[in-house]
Formats: C-alpha cells, structure tokens, sequence
C-alpha cells in the first residue's frame, strides 16, 4: 500500500513525520484491518469449541479465528466489528496494567531515593554559592 499511496497526502505526511497514526493506521483505512489478536495470539476462546456462536465447532477460517477483511472506509460486518472492538479492549486493558505498574514502579523509586540531594560542596573560606 505504502509503494500506491500519494505521498503529498495529508495522512501519509502525518504518519511519514510521527505527528500522529502510522502506515499501519492508512493501511487499515483504505485497504484492510487484517488479523486481529488477543496477548499477540489468533482468537482461541469462545463457545462450545469456535470463537462465537456464527461459526461451526472447530472452524479453523480465517474469518473465525479473527481475521478482517474490510477496512474503515467500506465498513465492517458486526462479527468484523465485533473481533476488532475485542483486540482493541485487550490493547486498552494491556496499557491500563503496564501504566499501574509503572506508576507503582515510580513511586517506590521517589520514595528509595528521597533522602539522596546533590549540592555545591563550596573550598574552605568560599561562600556558599546562593
């Protein structure tokens, strides 16, 4: 998609300079949305031996395991919609545990180190600098 695009356009521009989305973002809009997963895995779980009820017992399809194949500027079926808004609840789900997990990490460091300061260790008979 990258080699077809216009590379005058705004989003390419955009994703180009690191202002906002990447070529993965463009490529989801104008061709498709691909895999979809859930902890860098296909779809596994689900009801009675398939990933939802629409599917048969076992099917190993793309379509079943997660795959979309439309993009956002056609549209996506509701069990497209459906494997999309999953991946991306694990994304957010994923973001909201590392950002906890940071923030406690911070934490405990500021309170390690809270006594340690550095200062100006001024010669004998100097005055402190202010």
């Amino acid at each position: 998609m990258e080699k077809y695009i216009d590379k005058d356009s705004e989003a390419y521009i955009m994703a180009k300079t690191g202002a906002r989305g990447s070529i993965v973002n463009i490529t989801q809009m104008v061709a498709m949305i691909g895999q979809q997963t859930i902890r860098g895995e296909r779809f596994k779980r689900g009801f009675a031996g398939r990933t939802t009820a629409h599917f048969e017992p076992g099917d190993l399809g793309p379509m079943a395991k997660g795959f979309v194949r439309n993009n956002f500027k056609v549209g996506l079926t509701p069990l497209e919609f459906f494997f999309h808004a999953a991946g991306g609840r694990d994304g957010l789900v994923d973001t909201a545990v590392r950002t906890a997990q940071s923030g406690y990490m911070q934490r405990r460091l500021i309170n390690a180190l809270q006594d340690i300061y550095v200062a100006y260790d001024a010669p004998l008979g100097m005055p402190p600098v202010p």
